[in-house]
């Protein structure tokens, strides 16, 4: 059986860290952003998940190829997903590389690099996926739903 001991702090500026404690091999950092779908309007539609797509790019410092390297050099997985309500950052890694995986995150989060090339890629990317979505009448009765529900 695991144990887990949850430690929580939330910070002046509003950010929330949760730190679950336990002895597992690898762990997981997730950076959550309180923006979402829903907190776009008509013209800026789409742009929270052109963001999460953005960031795995790389960053002023670290270019887009030197971190997929770095992850794959610890055994790491990244990914990101954008809820109604926020978008998500996450990595997991073996727990021996947590302050490399951590500097890494923040780099990429802090100081992202949105070059035209990047955003006319990504762009390209997240209308193929919003082509899936609008194909899947399940998602579709969903995002309407929420947008329904929540006024906007």
């Amino acid at each position: 059986m695991v144990r887990l001991k949850i430690i929580k702090k939330k910070f002046k500026d509003g950010l929330r860290v949760f730190h679950i404690k336990n002895n597992q091999k690898n762990i997981i950092v997730e950076i959550d952003v309180n923006a979402g779908f829903l907190s776009e309007t008509h013209y800026d539609y789409g742009v929270a998940h052109i963001l999460e797509h953005l960031i795995w790019d790389g960053s002023k410092n670290c270019p887009g190829e030197y971190v997929r390297q770095e992850i794959k050099k610890i055994n790491g997985y990244y990914n990101s997903f954008t809820c109604p309500n926020k978008t998500s950052y996450l990595l997991l890694f073996p727990r021996k590389y947590f302050n490399r995986a951590i500097v890494l995150l923040s780099e990429l989060l802090t100081k992202p690099d949105f070059n035209y090339e990047n955003i006319a890629k990504e762009k390209q990317i997240v209308l193929r996926e919003s082509e899936k979505l609008r194909s899947n009448p399940l998602k579709l009765c969903q995002e309407y739903g929420l947008k329904l529900l929540f006024n906007n």
